[in-house]
C-alpha cells in the first residue's frame, strides 16, 4: 500500500496555487481583452514542466521498493497480561537492505488495551536491527488479540509512504489481578493476620483431625490432655490436632447488570473475582477443595478441585467471564448448584444485594442450608459507606439522602434477616472484601465448622 507523503502533498499544493494564480492572470488579461505575452506563455510552459517532473518523479518513486524486500519484524509479549497493570512489549525490527529506512511504526493492539505512545518514529540502518519499546494497559478480561504491525516507510525520495504489515498475529490472555496473592506476607496469612487488619479466635469444638501428642503447653486446655499418656510418661502430655482437610469451598459468582457498577476502575465483577481468587487461593493450599458457579447471565460451573497448583485451573476457567444485563436470580443457581453438587460445603454467595432481592436470596439460602453452610458476601457500594459524610445544602440534596439512608436501612434490615436464618453474612466494600472473606473463611476452619 501506498500512502503521499507530506512532502509530495506540499509540492501538490504549491502546484495548484501556482496554477490558480496563473489562471486568475488570464482571466484578468481576457477581461481586459489583452493578448498572451511570452510572460504568460513561459509561466504556463514552466508550469506543465514541473507538474509532469512530479508525476514522474512520484512514479519513479513509488516503483523503488526493492530497500523494502529485507524488511521483517518480531513481537515479544508477555506470558500473560494483568489487568490494570502497565506492560511492556518489544518490537524487534531488522532491516537487511543496504538502505537507511526511515520509519513511522503502528502495532495493531486489541481494542481493550489501553496505549498512548504510537506512532513510534526512528531510523533504522542499512544492514542491522532495531528493538522498538511501548507499553500498555489493559482494560478488560479475557482474550486479546494483537494483529499485524505496520511500518511506515519513507521511500527513497520521500514522496510517499509504503505500508509494511510486519509479524504475525498474536493472541494473549488477560487475567484478573489479585497481587496480593503474590505478596508473600499474605500467603501465609495465618501468621501475618495484622498485615490485614484480622484476628483469629481460639481453637474450639471438634473440627479437627488427631495430629501427634506432645508435651503439655501453656495455653492447651484439659480436654486435650492425654491422661493415659500422661500416666505412662508422668509427665502431662496433650494432643495435637489439625485442621481438617478434604473440605469443600463452593463459590457463587454473581454476574449479574448489578456488578458491572465500577470503582476504582474497576468493575464489582472484577473486585469479587479478585477477593475469590485470594480466598481460592489460601483454601487450595489448606487442601481444602474449591469449586465455582457463575449464575444471572453466562452460567459456567467448575467442579471443585484440590491443590495449591489448581489456581491456574481456576483462573482459566474465570479469566474471560463477562458480567451479563440480566437480574440477579438467585433461585436459579441455588437449584443449579444443588444438581451439580451435593456434597456437604460451605457455599459463598458473592453479589451487590438489595432490597427488591429479599425473597429471593432468603428462598435461595433456605435451600442451600439443606446441604451446605452458607455465606452471603453483599458488597456495599461507596455511596453507602459514605451515607455519614453526605452533606444536606438544598432540598435536592435532602431527598437524596433520605433515599439513601431508607436503601441503606432495608438492605441492613435484609442481612439482618439472614442471619436470623443461620446465614454468615459479610458485608464490606470492594476495598475490604478479601480481607473480611479470608477472615471469615479462617474463622470457621479455626473453629472446626468446615
Amino acid at each position: 500500500m501506498l500512502r503521499p507523503s507530506n512532502r509530495i502533498l506540499h509540492y501538490s499544493l504549491a502546484l495548484i496555487g501556482l496554477a490558480l494564480g496563473l489562471a486568475c492572470y488570464r482571466i484578468y488579461r481576457v477581461y481586459r481583452e489583452l493578448p498572451d505575452n511570452d510572460l504568460v506563455i513561459n509561466l504556463g510552459t514552466s508550469w506543465w514542466i514541473l507538474f509532469s517532473g512530479l508525476v514522474l518523479a512520484a512514479l519513479i518513486d513509488a516503483l523503488r521498493r526493492g530497500h523494502l524486500r529485507g524488511l521483517s519484524g518480531r513481537r515479544d509479549l508477555p506470558h500473560a497480561l494483568s489487568l490494570n497493570h502497565h506492560h511492556k512489549v518489544h518490537y524487534h525490527l531488522a532491516n537487511e537492505s543496504d538502505d537507511e529506512l526511515r520509519f513511522e511504526f503502528y502495532d495493531r493492539i486489541p481494542v481493550t488495551v489501553e496505549c498512548s505512545d504510537f506512532p513510534l518514529k526512528n531510523k533504522l540502518p542499512a544492514n542491522q536491527g532495531l528493538t522498538l519499546i511501548y507499553s500498555f494497559i489493559p482494560k478488560e478480561r479475557g482474550d486479546a488479540y494483537f494483529q499485524q504491525a505496520q511500518l511506515l516507510v519513507t521511500s527513497r525520495w520521500g514522496l510517499w509512504n509504503f505500508v509494511v504489515p510486519l509479524g504475525n498475529t498474536s493472541e494473549i490472555k488477560v487475567y484478573p489481578n489479585f497481587s496480593v496473592v503474590s505478596n508473600a506476607p499474605l500467603i501465609n496469612i495465618e501468621r501475618n493476620m495484622n498485615v490485614l487488619g484480622a484476628h483469629l479466635s481460639q481453637k474450639r469444638g471438634e473440627g479437627m483431625e488427631f495430629h501427634q501428642l506432645r508435651e503439655f503447653r501453656i495455653g492447651d486446655t484439659l480436654k486435650q490432655v492425654d491422661w493415659k499418656a500422661t500416666a505412662r510418661l508422668n509427665k502431662p502430655i496433650s494432643r495435637e490436632y489439625q485442621e481438617e482437610k478434604d473440605q469443600y469451598l463452593v463459590f457463587l459468582l454473581d454476574n449479574s447488570r448489578r456488578m458491572r457498577s465500577k470503582e476504582d476502575n474497576l468493575s464489582y465483577f472484577d473486585h469479587a473475582l479478585n477477593a475469590l481468587l485470594v480466598n481460592s487461593y489460601m483454601a487450595l493450599g489448606k487442601g481444602d477443595a474449591v469449586g465455582v458457579l457463575t449464575f444471572s447471565g453466562s452460567s459456567q460451573w467448575l467442579s471443585p478441585i484440590k491443590g495449591k497448583s489448581n489456581i491456574n485451573h481456576l483462573l482459566n476457567h474465570l479469566y474471560s467471564v463477562e458480567t451479563s444485563t440480566d437480574s440477579g436470580d438467585y433461585v436459579n443457581a441455588a437449584e443449579s448448584l444443588m444438581q451439580e453438587h451435593r456434597k456437604r460445603s460451605l457455599v459463598v454467595i458473592i453479589t451487590n444485594l438489595h432490597d427488591e432481592d429479599h425473597n429471593d436470596i432468603l428462598l435461595a439460602t433456605k435451600l442451600l442450608a439443606k446441604n451446605h453452610l452458607v455465606m452471603v458476601v453483599a458488597l456495599q457500594e461507596r455511596l453507602l459507606s459514605d451515607i455519614d459524610q453526605q452533606t444536606v445544602k438544598n432540598i435536592d440534596s435532602a431527598i437524596f439522602y433520605a433515599g439513601l439512608s431508607q436503601f441503606e436501612q432495608k438492605r441492613k434490615s435484609l442481612l439482618n434477616q439472614l442471619k436470623g436464618h443461620g446465614v454468615i453474612v459479610v458485608n464490606s466494600t470492594h476495598k475490604d472484601m478479601h480481607i473480611k472473606l479470608l477472615h471469615e473463611y479462617l474463622q470457621l476452619k479455626r473453629i472446626g465448622r468446615i
